[in-house]
């Protein structure tokens, strides 16, 4: 049996579109959502959206990241001791950190921003080991609209476990 554990890092970016309620009956036609994302290579894949593109009221955005595992293997939140083959459950399909940067965020996942940034440090589990939303709010400032660019940070472990054949011959003489 083989184990390979790196460290790791997944980021992304989302540029949405938020369009005031008012301004959207006198200009129906404005683009409004997720205009355009990238994120880097890996094996974690990141879908941003906008789940609130038109704002009234309380002018506060919302919008999601879905994190997913699409590679072989699975993450950890902490390195396993090289001369152990078990790992901490505690430990298993839970990311280290997730950072999250936006004008005006107010909030991520219930935790609260400043200066642009949330820190998200503790109950950062994949469920199944295979997804997790990420949900933040952030405020408009606009009456017309507004172009909010967000991007996030995944710091984890990945590890994948594999069988391998291991042939020993005999020993020259």
């Amino acid at each position: 049996s083989i184990r390979v554990a790196y460290t790791f890092s997944t980021s992304g970016t989302a540029l949405f579109r938020v369009v005031d309620a008012s301004y959207l009956r006198t200009n129906p036609n404005v683009v409004r959502g997720l205009v355009s994302s990238d994120s880097t290579g890996g094996p974690l894949l990141i879908t941003s959206t906008v789940r609130s593109p038109v704002v009234s009221g309380t002018k506060v955005a919302r919008i999601q990241f879905e994190i997913q595992n699409i590679g072989g293997g699975r993450v950890l939140s902490e390195m396993p001791a090289v001369d152990t083959t078990s790992i901490d459950a505690t430990k298993l399909d839970t990311l280290k950190k997730i950072t999250v940067e936006a004008t005006n965020i107010k909030s991520c996942a219930g935790t609260a921003g400043s200066s642009g940034k949330v820190e998200l440090a503790t109950n950062l589990r994949l469920v199944g080991g295979k997804s997790k939303v990420i949900s933040c709010e952030i405020d408009v400032t606009s009456s017309t609209f507004q172009d909010i660019q967000a991007s996030i940070t995944i710091e984890y472990i990945y590890f994948v476990d594999s069988a391998s054949q291991v042939i020993v011959t005999r020993a020259l003489q």
